[in-house]
């Protein structure tokens, strides 16, 4: 209010000063006119007509007071053009409550779907994470199908025929015969076998363990040992033809190693012995026949294949076994059974040749009769069990 007021009072004072202006020049100009008729009213005021003051009667008001009727009308002019101007600010509230109300309307149709797909994914990331999580390959065994789902795409993407190779060329041919065997049946060892040696025979890096990723772990390491195997021999041959065929086999030796860590743990020959001197070499009791009503004291010696031998931090090759004798009648009764015992075999080179040797006494608590004696043997690197049995007989003395 403080500033229409102003603004009036400064405006009035503007049309004071013009009409005073316009006063001198009437008062120059048309005074003889303007005081014939003193009784008579103003004219309206026309700047732009200076014929206006000849129609008019000659009239002498005072100049006060023409002053201040001007003075009120340009006021009042001015206070219905403020009130006119002061009026849409009263109304603009309005307009942005509008905004407010279509603005965020884009902003629900934006966020209304995520609600109910927020949900969804936990429950299907919960499902699907239990069948392929990354600590769950290593717990089960290669048996698990869950292994499958992530290894069939590697291998179809490794195996895919390379778009350089040329249909016509035979060995380009071959290699688009056999990856597209291996996409069809990615757990073929033959296949992945062949596509291996087409490597290793266009000097190609093997094994190509991107390709082997979807085969057992132990058919992934038979074919991963071959492929060694054969590219380790190569290139004994191809650095010195000329050298000791014991060297030059070297290689296929240790393939045989390799292989034979793989190989299912067996006992080779099994007996009861007065004398044992070394692998091979013992003094057998044939037949293992016992009087009864003592105590006999007796060997039991085993020979061990395909054990497994891990190179320890004092650079030795370490064999873990352990063996356990039990004794039962043809009926299958336990009678007797030796302590599970620990065997630990270390030396500087690798045993191709191992033997066990364990000194029993048989009971003499035993009945006449025909018994069984088991020995069992666990490869605790290997997780692998053997096991042997030996037939006794306690006669009378």
């Amino acid at each position: 209010m403080n500033a229409r007021l102003c603004l009036a009072s400064g405006l009035t004072a503007m049309m004071i000063v013009a009409g005073c202006n316009d006063t001198q020049k009437t008062h120059d100009q048309p005074t003889t006119a303007l005081l014939t008729s003193p009784s008579q009213t103003p004219p309206p005021i026309q700047r732009h007509e200076p014929q206006a003051p000849e129609d008019v009667p000659p009239e002498e008001p005072h100049s006060a007071e023409l002053l201040k009727r001007r003075t009120e009308k340009y006021a009042q002019e001015m206070k219905q053009q403020m009130e006119q101007h002061a009026a849409p600010p009263r109304q603009q509230p309005e307009p942005p409550a509008n905004p407010p109300t279509t603005a965020p309307a884009p902003q629900p149709r934006q966020t209304a779907p995520v609600p109910p797909v927020s949900p969804a994914p936990p429950a299907e990331a919960n499902q699907s994470a239990v069948v392929p999580a990354p600590p769950a390959p290593p717990a089960p065994t290669d048996s698990a199908d869950a292994n499958s789902p992530a290894a069939v795409p590697q291998t179809r993407e490794l195996t895919t025929t390379p778009p350089s190779l040329d249909p016509s060329n035979p060995a380009d041919a071959l290699m688009a015969k056999l990856a597209q065997r291996i996409r069809d049946n990615p757990r073929d060892v033959a296949s992945q076998l062949d596509y291996q040696l087409l490597r290793f025979v266009q000097n190609e890096s093997v094994p190509d363990l991107s390709a082997l990723a979807s085969l057992p772990a132990e058919d992934r390491e038979l074919v991963s040992a071959v492929m060694d195997g054969l590219s380790n021999f190569r290139s004994t041959l191809r650095s010195d033809n000329n050298m000791l065929l014991g060297r030059k086999i070297k290689p296929l030796l240790d393939l045989a190693d390799r292989l034979r860590t793989q190989s299912d743990l067996a006992i080779g020959a099994i007996a009861l012995c007065t004398k044992v001197e070394g692998f091979g070499i013992y003094d057998a009791i044939e037949p293992a026949r016992f009087a009864a009503g003592r105590d006999h004291p007796a060997i039991i010696y085993c020979q061990i294949e395909n054990f497994a031998s891990q190179f320890n931090d004092q650079k030795q090759w370490e064999t873990r076994l352990t063996m356990e004798s039990v004794l039962y009648t043809e009926s299958g009764l336990n009678v007797w059974s030796d302590k599970t015992t620990p065997i630990v075999d270390r030396s500087k080179q690798r045993r191709h040749d191992f033997f066990v040797v364990r000194m029993i006494r048989i009971p003499a608590n035993l009945t006449i009769g025909r018994y069984l004696l088991k020995v069992t043997l666990v490869d605790q690197q290997a997780s692998r069990v053997a096991e042997a049995t030996l037939p006794i007989q306690v006669v009378a003395q």
